[in-house]
């Protein structure tokens, strides 16, 4: 079997169809045209186990699952372009990975890229879409995935049903979001983290072993939308924290100063339903 480093160059073939390259264990880089308007499609396990791809250049299409699983030497860009861009636009640059997301399904598609960062992942996620219905496993493993939660981080996700395992073995820490004490069902700035997921069935260990710090009793509590009690759609909590060993209870995630609390039997046994 030939070992040899290998770096694929496609930027002048603009219009490919897709790319797949499962399991290329000697492909270190690809890259393709930076083209805003036409990205080229990844279907499902396109790069999947090629364990040394360090690099994915150009604007890809993410249409399947597992993309990229098993890739743990893969970064999607350098903290400098970051600084320069931030995480909320197209990358107009040389040297850099833009990311559009087409699949409903996204099971997998960065299970154990243990090399991609924070801002990586903070890239990623805010190019997810509300047609998204699925985010199993997708994050699952990726131990430089190292910050802290935002209470809207699931803002364009309101179609998401399962996320089972999503984001289980990464670093991301900090409060596990409910909502403000002058909560508003059309003010969504005083939404809790789970109140951007109202069709949500499956959290099986979405947050397990992860770092997060805090979480307080509301954080499954019915909310009133519209006048009516709504109890949450969450039907599977299995695991949902297991082994995280930072966790503690607060008497509220949205105090400007945190004080220790302790969780009732309302927590997982009453809002649950």
């Amino acid at each position: 079997q030939d070992l040899t480093p290998t770096y694929l160059d496609l930027k002048y073939f603009p219009n490919l169809d897709d790319i797949h390259a499962e399991s290329c264990k000697n492909l270190i880089k690809v890259e393709c045209k930076n083209d805003n308007t036409n990205p080229i499609n990844l279907l499902s396990s396109a790069f999947k186990d090629c364990i040394n791809l360090t690099r994915v250049v150009g604007h890809y299409n993410l249409t399947g699952q597992e993309t990229f699983k098993g890739c743990s030497k893969l970064i999607l860009n350098e903290q400098p372009i970051y600084d320069k861009y931030g995480v909320n636009t197209f990358l107009n640059d040389v040297d850099v990975t833009n990311i559009s997301i087409e699949s409903t399904n996204l099971t997998g598609c960065f299970e154990s890229c243990s090399s991609i960062g924070y801002d990586d992942f903070r890239f990623l996620m805010l190019r997810l879409t509300n047609n998204v219905t699925t985010i199993e496993r997708m994050f699952k493993g990726c131990l430089e995935v190292s910050g802290a939660l935002w209470y809207d981080m699931f803002r364009k996700l309101s179609s998401l049903t399962i996320m089972k395992d999503a984001f289980s073995g990464t670093g991301l820490n900090g409060i596990f979001y409910s909502r403000t004490s002058d909560y508003s069902y059309a003010d969504d700035s005083t939404w809790g983290i789970l109140d951007f997921l109202p069709k949500l069935k499956d959290a099986e260990s979405a947050f397990s072993r992860t770092l997060i710090e805090w979480i307080d009793n509301n954080v499954f509590a019915p909310r009133l939308v519209n006048g009516v009690l709504t109890y949450s759609s969450i039907v599977n909590v299995t695991n949902m924290f297991a082994s995280c060993m930072n966790l503690k209870t607060c008497v509220n995630t949205r105090a400007t100063n945190i004080v220790s609390g302790k969780l009732s039997s309302e927590t997982f046994f009453i809002n649950l339903r």
